[in-house]
Parts: structure tokens; sequence; C-alpha cells
């Protein structure tokens, strides 16, 4: 009996244990943790959520931008809120220094796909959450506090 126990202690807590260590190498940029989360959501959860993204009943946006070096056409899933400023933000849990990001940065114009209709954007900035927080839904705000998002990117749309 001792036994199972033990295993079933450790099948709870190991999960327990893994998402712990993911949320604070996120929320306190702990590097070889957000390399390896960053590479499941690009392998594994972004091809996923790309088919779904940008429907008009998802939540998800699809960035649309082009490789500044390769020239190659990427699609990359987000979670963007519309302002009442006619701009969208998109949190950047990874910080401003991403691909996608700087991709988008250099083009200074991009194509989203949201809700199924496609939007031309432009004029991307970085700009601190904390600025912009209370344009953002709550349950949202939670979740950057959660995960520590210090910065957005914000763009203009057309």
């Amino acid at each position: 009996m001792r036994v199972l126990s033990a295993v079933l202690g450790a099948v709870v807590l190991l999960p327990l244990a893994a998402v712990a260590v993911i949320l604070a190498g996120i929320r306190f940029r702990i590097r070889p943790i957000l390399d390896v989360v960053r590479r499941f959501n690009r392998d594994v959860t972004n091809p996923r959520a790309v088919h779904s993204a940008g429907s008009p009943d998802s939540t998800r946006t699809v960035v649309r931008h082009v490789g500044r070096r390769s020239g190659k056409a990427y699609e990359t899933p987000v979670d963007a809120f519309a302002t009442d400023r006619s701009t969208l933000l998109i949190a950047l849990p990874y910080g401003p220094d991403t691909d996608w990001v700087r991709n988008v940065r250099a083009a200074g114009t991009v194509e989203l796909l949201r809700q199924g209709e496609t939007l031309t954007a432009s004029e991307p900035r970085t700009v601190a959450t904390a600025d912009v927080l209370s344009e953002i839904p709550p349950g949202a705000q939670r979740t950057l506090r959660l995960f520590g998002v210090e910065q957005c990117l914000e763009l203009r749309v057309a």
C-alpha cells in the first residue's frame, strides 16, 4: 500500500513541479527554461494553434510576417487585444527580442488574421504592460501579472 501511495504521490507531484518550474522560468526570465518553452511552443503548440487562430470564433490572432534575412513567410499565433484607440496590443511573454517581433518591427507593417478578417497593421512599438493594462481584459490582466509579462507590442490597425 505504501508503494502505491508513493507512486500516486509522484504522479501528482511531478506534473505540479513541472508547471511550477515553467511558471517560475517565464516569470523570472530564466533563459534555459524560456528557451525550452519557446521551442516547444514553436514546434508543437503554434502549428496546432495556427489552424484555428484567426477563425471567427477564435480569440487568437495570426501574425503573418516575413523573415528579415530569409525572406521566408511565417505565421505566428498570438493573443491580441483590441483597444478603443484603433490599436491592437499583443503580450510579449518572451520579451521584445523574439524573431517574429523583430521581423514585424523591421518591416514596419504586418498582416493579421483576426476573427476571420484580414487586417493590416503598422507602426509597431513596444510599450510597457503597466501603461496599457487598463485596455486589456481582466482575465488576461491576471495572466500577464502571473507570468510577469512586462511588455506588449502595440500595432495601429488600418
